[in-house]
């Protein structure tokens, strides 16, 4: 299991930036989190509480890998 630690939203874009990646949502219901997977299913990243830039004003958490 991925054990996470919290970042500002530009250490989440530059930590999973150059890596082939995209985001699933897996969550139906609030905080809609998304995990950032490469094509084998690994995680890289996730955001909880993701809503669409500009659709709301709610705190978005933004998570790395702990290393």
């Amino acid at each position: 299991m991925t054990e996470w630690r919290e970042v500002t939203k530009d250490e989440f874009f530059a930590g999973i930036g150059s890596k082939n990646v995209h985001p699933r949502i897996v969550t139906n219901n609030w905080p809609y989190t998304s995990v950032f997977l490469d094509r084998l299913g690994g995680e890289h990243g996730k955001i909880i509480g993701y809503i669409p830039e500009g659709t709301a004003n709610e705190p978005q958490r933004y998570m790395l890998p702990s290393t």
